[in-house]
């Protein structure tokens, strides 16, 4: 209807006789009204349909034909023009006609050539030429109208500034079809001349008459010369060849000719105004016009129906000239164009027909139009000349003359239309490449861009009623109008122009046009926003305003185009969004120019041996010359324009460029070689002003946003479709030889700028920038690079054609898609193209059903491969839930250590038994929790919040105990739940609260990471079960890698997206750190044991969901995050670490965490940069312990102590057979007396020890024989690593050992020159020698450690404060490694055995003992070879003793299998009062591993530390064990059964014990029998009583040697009356108090003192506080270790007695680790706190005695007050 309106009053107002420009925006604003829409849009769009840079051109030309018409110029040509032909017969009209194409080349304007000329020529026709006056005006009319098609043309300006196309194209198209038309007006003449019989009337003029007539038109005829030769020669644009024009004008006009005065100016422009205020009046109204077209879809519903009728061009072009020849009879050229020209233009370019050509027809047309009646504006112009009286003309009596005039023009249009080579020859030849009227290019561009991707980038959505204002933004860009860059523009203005209704329309001015080709002066531009808005240019031409733009080319920092997107649209593209911000940008994303490729005419470079001397061309960044003299090139820098020239002329013989923009210069006609390298990266930041951006609202702003991300993928897409093609050019018509990436040595290059990134950072703070900053810049581009995606070609393994479909649930641009297409292109490379993946996101083939999509995976038809999320797999097996058990995973690489060892390997084991083989399991994410109600730090914030849960009744269960109000929801039903308040909160992964902008309607995010979800990445079995071994193989790899690659871009976005919701939707975040975790942490202590309960009762055997769901509890990771010590005065300073192992091993994981942490702990001052396998010593391993021991250019190491034993033999020591029992005994040993032994001796080396890390039990393979006792090592052929130890241990077990370096062995087992080898399984896997070895025997004979040293001198200059927070660590890193070197042990082994057939033969099964026999003297020989060798023989002794004695832990601690005892299948949990890390907690886990050994795992022992099953409370931890529910285990202080029950005070009486030893014999002996008695009271059965240790004195005012230094001493005593009444004797001032609260105490000398053992002492930090240690041993603390007795009853007295042995191996065990560090931790306080350690020898312990002399008898009366008679029996028993 609205339609109606527009066109109905438009034709009333028509036929009223109202000028055009009000028809049209009367008619407008009609329509406006009767849509109700409001009228402010009339206002603004009138205005911004004239407010257009090209639009100036108009009153220019208006005014330099005026000046010219009154200069006199007209009376000039036609006196030239006709001395040249006026003496031919008619020759007075052909004078008109060719004076009327040169006057209209200089005004552009069909009425004022008319005016100009027709007072003239008009008489002269009829009265010199013999013509009619009716055919004579006709003529002027008609000649002039050929002035807006002969350039400089009004029409071509207004019709460029529509379409885009170039002005100069325009007007090179226009002289054809001009001298055409001009040509046709003649023939005419020629015609009417014959009919009339006219002859000529004028004499032929002779030639020096003619050179005069020309010398006096000369600089009329100068003027379209200087016009045109100024656009096409590049000297100027269109539109400042318009202002050229006006000062020319005037200066032929007042200087030249003379014949303007300076009072005919003002007259010139009114005139002028008025002709310009016409034209702009009737721009602005037909821009109004067209707008209400396209906002009410008018224009695009015409353009469908002229689509839909013509099918072709032929029919396409007859319509078009029938409705601009109509149109031409009622309205001038201008509102045609704007009327027209946008509903045409579509289907012109879907028939392919050129722009320019459609642009000159439309012209041609128009230009008709000016003629024809009822409103030919020329005739109109033409009869209102005053002429002499008789000559006047009527409209009836010209329309009839005009209309053979009209035929010839019309024949003329036919061609130019049918035949477009007419129009488009000029400008096609003046523009070269850079020709802007091809539409098939946009056509084939979008065509690759489709055909190469699953992104429809042309798709938006209308948000036409988001309140545009009607705007232009002009897009400029570097590269020519066909580049990618060009192209992203358009896209840009056609999705922009699509989401705003037309509201918002893009001008694309390529090879910076608008700023005269100046690349840093359109960016300038940018920057102001003015002339530009939008833009694209490359981060080195940024760099001319801030180098920091060059860090995303620093060298071989993107491993592929796909990681370049990964961080660019992470954090690291973030940090360019930030430093844009700052220059007044806001970057919608980050385009690509490309990897920079070499090229050079000398020879194939292939090692960066072959750059040396070679004469390169750079691109202007200092950082790209510095690349490039470290290669050793001759690096120079020069224009690019200037770059073929140079190359030809061999000035330089190579140049770095993109392939493309190497391509578009032809460079590679003059280069033979081409190394595809891949080294530096140039991307293009795409950006609009900020001032602009900002005023647009939020919601306008997102589509902006939307649009400018899929114009930066189209640019992507299109850019990287050409390269093979480029290539394989490049090599058949060229000759050039393309070298791959993989045929280049990579390394050779990467070594040379290996340090590149410190310069740049160095080079950055020399320009003022801070260093911090700029060290946080470069670690967001080099940090964490994304893994290497490259698959090997492995098509010759006769792979079948195939095509997969892979399904999964989120869109299809979700990272779950992204894997799927990885998985995609992996597959395809790898096969040769056999097999294809199709990428199916939102579960496509199942209609969005995601347990159908898995069921369909199931099934194999119609889905092969997924990807779906755990929690959607428990709908058909709740076992799948166990991934998501609360904090289960500390981080996400703790995750992917789990589900990428043992664990995961569970999961793959219950997915096979559905039909699937899982690759890997890829990332979902931490579940974070957002809320609208109040922010949530702890558990009791979560009181009643309503929160929508996923479908998962483990998720409802946490949550329920989290005090939630919690439900269960559809994800797509819960935004608008949230917003209407139905739930509170809900939780997700952010990415996937992102998505559904669930921030919009919550205020509150807390990152607490409880749940992880993972994504198990699948294909179906029997598919799999098809495929051979090798085959398998591959798709193995793939898909690791696939799985990888989603872990890397899932992970890239989160910080991305916080920031985002703080700055846009004011979301509250609540980092990890600020949250209260534990107590979120007590809430769920038991959710492992409801779990296991829960799937019992679902029928699963309660044995094997134990194992699965310890697989994930057990060995849960440490906590490795560090509190921020920044305020330490640290100096800025890199450390490098080195390693001997690959960047992906343990140990380059372990120097990475301990870069992580150290950069986190000092504010970033200090940075960790990794180099793996020895880059820094050439990979010699030896070399990098000397580079360490002196400090430069290795500051921190990590190496094995086999290798250290190059320098000295006692390193040897770690490996000693059967010196372990396991890694835990290992671990005790290492950190405590024998490592401090390692440590003395390192440092002796300049090398400070901050932990032993480990390689492992060296296992052994062979070939021949399954070696289960030393008789079947005889005469094997081992290879043996470079040890004398370990090659006379082999010896000894009778093997043929030989030394041979690693890198040879896999050869020699192939070629069976050695039958078998030793080393820790990691290393054997990563070696592939599985795949040559038959059997494996896991004997765990000898062990290797690594030492994590620092340089002992960089170590001193530090202060101790910052010594202790390295020593942290240092020692969290060595835990780290620790646990994920052990997490891949099952998998390898189960891996071998499945894919290798491997024999694996356990520990069990093995004669252990006839091992232990044949070297059970090595010790001794191991002594007397130091001794030979010259160390001291007592030192030695002690060494060795350090880890063979007891202290060191030599008991073993094993079980033999009792599991014929007919045990019943149970878990017992066992609780502690301290950390999961202490001595307490080990022993549990010792007694754990012994019953589950014993029991055949029938028995299974869950650790509880910290009293978590009663919430911290120990007390009732002791009283849960008495009730058996839901503790059956425990070990807790005889102090805290004291509440209980006084008399356990008794071993805690003053010098009770003389020493450890004697506690020990006491309480294995009468005194322990006694309390064993007491504890069986209360329903317990104790198997032993371990120790918590003597109780040391510390307090911060003097050194304590006697009882009189004690007396008024503040101290804090533990809850014992009996310690009370002690201390009170000694005459301290004792108070008792919590142990959480003493630190804090002491530090505000609320007390002075504490007593306490010295672990317990440690791990509080008090030693910080305290300046004063007496090692009194006055009281002593043991810990019983008990069972519930009715579970002890329950058993047989056979498994009593099993059950009685391990608990007494555990208490052992835990006496010993306790007791093992106490040297150190003397050591370490005395060095780093200055603690003044006063041992009990230099005590007056007989002054402490004497005062306590009488407190048994005190103790004893005591207990009879409360009515225990026992006490001095008790007493006497310790006595």
């Amino acid at each position: 209807m609205v339609s109606a309106v527009l066109f109905l009053s438009f034709f009333i107002f028509l036929i009223l006789n109202v000028p055009i420009a009000i028809c049209l925006g009367l008619s407008s604003v009609c329509a406006i009204l009767y849509s109700g829409t409001s009228l402010t849009i009339v206002a603004t769009n009138m205005y911004s349909g004239i407010s257009k840079f090209l639009l100036l051109a108009i009153p220019f030309f208006v005014l330099s034909g005026n000046i010219m018409a009154k200069a006199g110029i007209s009376k000039r040509l036609i006196k030239f023009v006709n001395t040249c032909v006026g003496h031919r017969r008619g020759g007075i009209a052909i004078v008109c006609v060719i004076v009327a194409c040169f006057f209209g080349a200089i005004s552009g304007s069909g009425p004022a050539t008319v005016a100009a000329l027709g007072a003239v020529l008009i008489p002269a026709m009829v009265e010199e030429g013999g013509f009619s006056a009716p055919f004579s005006t006709a003529m002027m009319a008609t000649s002039s109208s050929i002035a807006i098609v002969i350039p400089p043309s009004i029409a071509f300006v207004v019709y460029a500034s529509i379409t885009g196309v170039s002005i100069a194209d325009m007007f090179a198209g226009g002289i054809l079809p001009g001298i055409l038309m001009g040509l046709a007006l003649i023939l005419v003449i020629m015609i009417e001349v014959r009919r009339k019989g006219i002859q000529p009337t004028t004499k032929k003029a002779a030639w020096g008459e003619r050179f005069r007539a020309f010398g006096d038109a000369f600089w009329g005829f100068l003027m379209p010369v200087i016009i045109l030769g100024g656009i096409y020669g590049g000297i100027f644009t269109p539109t400042e060849a318009a202002a050229v024009s006006v000062v020319y004008g005037l200066f032929v006009g007042m200087v030249i000719y003379r014949e303007v005065k300076f009072r005919d100016l003002i007259d010139i422009f009114v005139d002028s105004a008025k002709t310009t205020g016409g034209i702009m009046l009737i721009v602005a109204c037909a821009s109004l016009f067209s707008f209400v077209c396209t906002k009410f879809g008018i224009s695009q519903a015409a353009s469908e129906l002229l689509g839909s009728v013509a099918h072709n061009q032929f029919i396409f072009l007859l319509i078009v000239n029938v409705i601009f020849l109509i149109a031409g009879c009622f309205i001038d050229a201008n509102s045609a164009m704007y009327i027209f020209i946008p509903i045409m233009l579509p289907v012109c370019k879907a028939l392919g027909y050129d722009l320019v050509a459609f642009g000159i027809l439309a012209t041609v047309n128009l230009a008709i139009g000016q003629v024809t009646p009822p409103v030919g504006v020329n005739l109109f112009v033409a009869i209102s000349i005053k002429i002499k009286k008789g000559l006047e003309v009527s409209l009836q009596q010209i329309s009839r003359a005009v209309v053979p005039m009209i035929a010839a023009c019309v024949v003329v249009l036919l061609m130019v239309t049918y035949i477009p080579q007419i129009s488009v020859c000029l400008p096609k030849a003046f523009a070269g490449s850079s020709y802007t009227g091809t539409s098939k290019l946009t056509d084939h561009a979008d065509s690759t861009a489709g055909d190469n991707s699953s992104e429809d980038y042309n798709e938006i959505g209308d948000y036409s009623d988001l309140g545009w204002e009607e705007q232009t933004w002009n897009f400029a860009c570097s590269t020519t109008e066909t580049s990618t860059w060009a192209k992203a523009g358009e896209q840009f203005g056609k999705l922009m122009e699509k989401a705003t209704g037309g509201k918002v329309h893009v001008k694309v001015y390529a090879a910076d046009q608008l700023t005269n080709g100046n690349q840093s002066e359109g960016i300038q531009a940018l920057m102001n926003g003015d002339p530009v808005q939008i833009s694209m240019h490359s981060n080195l031409i940024y760099s001319a305003f801030d180098p920091r733009f060059n860090v995303v080319s620093l060298p071989f920092i993107f491993n592929s185009v796909e990681d370049a997107d990964a961080k660019l649209d992470g954090e690291a593209g973030e940090k360019m969004n930030a430093l844009l911000e700052e220059y007044g940008l806001h970057c919608m994303g980050m385009a690509e120019n490309g990897f920079r490729q070499l090229t050079n005419s000398v020879r194939e470079v292939k090692t960066a041996e072959d750059m040396k001397n070679l004469k390169i061309r750079v691109a202007g960044s200092n950082l790209l010359m510095e690349c490039y003299k470290r290669w050793g090139a001759d690096a120079t820098n020069m224009n690019w324009s200037e770059t073929y020239t140079a190359l030809q002329q061999n000035t330089v013989e190579g140049q770095e460029n993109p392939l493309p923009a190497i391509e578009a210069a032809s460079v590679q006609e003059v280069q033979k070689y081409c190394s595809m390298w891949n080294a530096n990266y140039d991307c293009l930041f795409f950006c609009i002003n900020e001032e602009l951006y900002g005023s647009l609202t939020p919601e306008q702003q997102k589509v902006v946003d939307e649009a400018g991300k899929k114009a930066v993928d189209y640019e992507r897409d299109i850019n990287r479709s050409g390269d093979d093609e480029i290539k394989e050019r490049w090599t058949k018509q060229n000759g050039v030889k393309i070298t791959a990436y993989e045929d280049l040595d990579i390394d050779s290059f990467k070594n040379a700028v290996a340090d590149i990134p410190q310069w740049y950072q160095e080079e950055l703070v020399k320009e003022g920038y801070d260093e911090a900053e700029v060290k946080e810049l470069i670690e967001a581009f080099t940090s964490g690079t994304s893994g290497n995606y490259e698959v090997e070609d492995r098509s010759d393994l006769a792979w079948e054609e195939q095509t997969w479909n892979f399904a999964c649930s989120t869109t299809e641009t979700s990272t779950w898609a992204e894997a799927g297409r990885k998985f995609g292109e992996m597959m395809e490379k790898a096969t040769g193209g056999k097999i294809h993946v199709n990428v199916y996101a939102a579960d496509q083939l199942t209609n969005g059903n995601q347990s159908e999509g898995i069921q369909a995976l199931m099934n194999g038809d119609p889905v092969q491969i997924s990807m779906h999320s755990n929690l959607i797999y428990s709908a058909f097996d709740p076992r799948f839930n166990v991934v998501s058990l609360p904090f289960l995973f500390d981080s996400v690489k703790d995750a992917d250590a789990k589900l990428d060892g043992a664990a995961g390997e569970k999961m793959k084991e219950i997915l096979e038994s559905y039909g699937v083989h899982c690759m890997g399991m890829a990332e979902n994410g931490f579940r974070q929790l957002t809320n609208s109600v109040r922010e949530v730090k702890s558990v009791d914030d979560m009181k009643s919040l309503k929160i929508r849960v996923a479908g998962s009744n483990l998720l409802m269960e946490c949550y329920k105990r989290w005090g939630a109000d919690a439900t269960n929801m559809n994800w797509s039903e819960t935004y608008t739940a949230l917003q209407q308040n139905t739930v509170e909160g809900q939780e997700n992964p952010l990415p996937a609260i992102e998505a559904a902008s669930v921030q919009e309607v919550q205020k509150y995010c807390s990152m607490w990471n409880a749940n992880y979800d993972c994504l198990f990445f699948c294909i179906n079995e029997e598919l799999y079960g098809s495929l051979t071994p090798e085959q398998q193989k591959v798709v193995d790899e793939a898909g690791k890698k696939a799985v990888d690659y989603e872990r890397d871009i899932n992970r890239s976005g989160d910080d991305e997206i916080k920031e985002r919701w703080t700055k846009q939707n004011g979301v509250k975040i609540t980092a990890y750190e600020d949250l209260d975790i534990d107590s979120f942490k007590n809430a769920v202590a038991d959710i492992p044991q409801w779990y296991q309960e829960e799937l019992v009762k679902e029928g699963y055997d309660e044995a094997e969901v134990k194992e699965l769901i310890e697989a994930f509890t057990s060995g849960t990771s440490g906590n490795y995050e560090v509190e921020d010590r920044s305020d330490l005065a640290w100096e800025e300073q890199t450390w490098n670490f080195a390693c001997s192992t690959t960047e992906t091993s343990t140990w380059a994981e372990a120097g990475r965490k301990f870069g992580e942490m150290m950069e986190k702990a000092t504010g970033g001052k200090i940075h960790v940069n990794v180099y793996a396998a020895d880059q820094l010593t050439n990979g010699n391993q030896s070399e990098g312990i000397q580079a360490l021991m002196n400090g430069d250019p290795v500051q921190i190491s990590m190496h094995s102590n086999l290798i250290y034993s190059a320098f000295d033999p006692r390193f040897n020591v770690v490996s000693l057979p059967f010196l372990f029992d396991s890694v835990k005994d290992a671990d005790a040993k290492l950190d405590g007396a024998a490592g401090e032994k390692m440590k003395e001796i390192l440092e002796s080396y300049g090398v400070h020890c901050m932990g032993m890390a480990e390689n492992g039990f060296r296992q052994l393979t062979n070939s021949v024989r399954e070696v289960k006792s030393v008789d079947d090592m005889k005469s094997l052929k081992i290879r043996v690593a470079g040890s004398n130890l370990l090659m006379e241990c082999y010896k000894r077990w009778g093997a043929d050992a030989t030394n041979m370096n690693w890198s040879e062995t896999y050869t020699a087992l192939q070629q069976n020159t050695v039958e078998g080898q030793e080393n820790p399984l990691p290393a054997i896997d990563a070696a592939s020698v599985q795949e040559v070895q038959k059997y494996c025997s896991l004997w765990n004979a000898n062990y290797d450690c690594l030492f994590f040293g620092i340089n002992q001198e960089v170590y001193d200059k530090l202060t101790p404060e910052q010594q202790e927070v390295v020593d942290e660590i240092g020692q969290k890193a060595v835990q780290y490694e620790r646990e994920i070197n052990r997490a891949g042990d099952d998998e390898i082994l189960n891996r071998w055995q499945t894919e290798n057939g491997m024999d694996v033969t356990a520990y069990e099964d093995l004669d252990i003992d006839s091992f232990k026999k044949a070297v059970e003297d090595i010790p001794q020989w191991y002594e007397e070879e130091l001794v030979k060798e010259g160390y001291d023989k007592e030192e030695v002794r002690e060494l060795i003793r350090a880890f063979t004695s007891a202290e060191g832990s030599t008991a073993e601690y094993s079980m033999e299998d009792s599991s014929d005892l007919d045990w019943n299948a149970q878990t017992w949990n066992f609780a502690c009062s301290t950390t999961e890390t202490s001595t307490w907690a080990k022993a549990g886990e010792k007694f754990g591993e012994l019953m589950e050994q014993a029991t055949g795992g029938k028995v299974k022992v869950n650790v509880y530390a910290a009293d978590q099953l009663t919430n911290g409370n120990q007390s009732e931890g002791i009283q849960a064990l008495m009730d058996g529910d839901p503790v059956q285990i425990s070990m807790h202080s005889n102090l805290i059964y004291s509440a209980f029950d006084p008399r356990f005070n008794v071993v805690s009486i003053p010098y009770l014990f003389q020493s450890v030893e004697d506690a020990d014999k006491k309480l294995d002996g009468e005194g322990g029998e006694k309390m064993k008695e007491i504890l069986g009271e209360y329903g317990l059965h104790c198997m032993g009583m371990a120790e918590n240790g003597f109780r040391e004195l510390t307090n911060s005012v003097r050194e304590i040697k006697s009882a009189d230094d004690m007396k008024g001493l503040k101290i804090r005593v533990a809850g014992s009356n009996l310690l009370m009444e002690c201390y009170k004797r000694w005459g301290a001032d004792a108070t008792n108090m919590n142990w959480s609260e003493t630190y804090t105490a002491l530090q505000q000398n609320t007390v002075e003192g504490q007593e306490n053992p010295l672990p317990a002492i440690d791990a509080a930090s008090v030693q910080e506080v305290q300046k004063y240690c007496s090692m009194w041993n006055a009281n002593y603390d043991c810990l019983f270790f008990c069972i519930n007795q009715e579970l002890y009853d329950s058993l047989t007295p056979e498994q009593q007695k099993v059950v009685d042995e391990a608990g007494a191996k555990a208490v052992k065990y835990e006496r010993e680790i306790n007791r093992a560090g106490d040297d150190e931790i003397k050591t370490r306080w005395a060095n780093q706190n200055g603690v003044k350690i006063t041992e009990y020898k230099d005590l007056d312990i007989d002054s402490f005695k004497k005062a306590v002399d009488g407190i048994d008898d005190w103790f004893v009366k005591e207990l009879k007050s409360q009515g225990y008679d026992d006490g001095q029996d008790l007493v006497n028993a310790f006595k």
